[in-house]
């Protein structure tokens, strides 16, 4: 009996382990195709039909029953519901349930992981493409800015929301988003993303007025005189970025 109980104790933890790891590799699994489409659907800015996405989706519900403690599913489910709002509605989920259920996602990702600044960028996107423009929104950009101070990515990622949204954010956001600017525009690559962004929601005057350096008032005064100069730009910018996604 004595012996018994000591090979249970053994096996009831081993068996525990070996269950959860399954639970995790079928996440895994599961979370393969999805995270490739979106991948590429970001990179186009296009997905292929609504039911890919809407196929795509429910294999990662999926995945987050088998592993719900996996921060990067729930990141997933995030970014394939603000798919959804892209696309025709199939089933019986209204636009309003999958942009709530976009934003619910974001903030249980935030509430899990307070410090990560992946998911308070990506909470401030998908109220951004919800159009709820709120405190909650500004204060998901400040922490982006802030927490992700060192990820040249995320700041990109943050000016970008903070020019789209330039008239209704609040004082703190607008001097976060000036001060990053000016810290991006130091480096050439990150300039011509900033002029991108700038050229694409009509913002590249402001831009201008947020220069230091002489080089890049003068690039974009030069931009602002040449119509086939700015045209040229963008057109170099749209196929560099086609290149990166091959």
């Amino acid at each position: 009996m004595l012996k018994l109980s000591k090979v249970l104790f053994i096996l009831i933890p081993v068996s525990f382990i070996l269950i959860l790891a399954s639970l995790n590799l079928s996440s895994a699994i599961l979370r393969i195709a999805p995270e490739i489409a979106i991948d590429r659907w970001a990179c186009y800015n296009k997905a292929e039909n609504p039911y890919t996405v809407y196929n795509y989706a429910k294999q990662l519900k999926k995945a987050h029953l088998f592993a719900p403690l996996d921060s990067d599913v729930v990141l997933d489910l995030a970014k394939v519901s603000e798919w959804l709002l892209k696309v025709e509605p199939i089933g019986d989920q209204s636009i309003e349930q999958i942009r709530e259920q976009s934003i619910e996602y974001y903030r249980m990702l935030v509430g899990a992981r307070p410090m990560w600044s992946t998911g308070w960028l990506g909470l401030a996107k998908s109220k951004l493409i919800n159009k709820q423009l709120d405190k909650e929104y500004n204060q998901a950009l400040m922490n982006a800015y802030e927490i992700g101070k060192a990820q040249t990515s995320i700041q990109r990622g943050a000016v970008r929301l903070g020019i789209i949204s330039w008239l209704v954010t609040s004082d703190k956001v607008k001097a976060l988003t000036k001060a990053r600017i000016i810290d991006l525009s130091n480096n050439d690559q990150e300039f011509y993303q900033l002029v991108n962004i700038a050229l694409r929601y009509n913002w590249i005057d402001n831009l201008k007025d947020q220069m230091v350096r002489d080089d890049r008032l003068a690039y974009i005064d030069a931009l602002l005189s040449n119509k086939e100069k700015m045209k040229s730009h963008w057109v170099n910018a749209q196929q560099n970025r086609r290149k990166s996604c091959a």
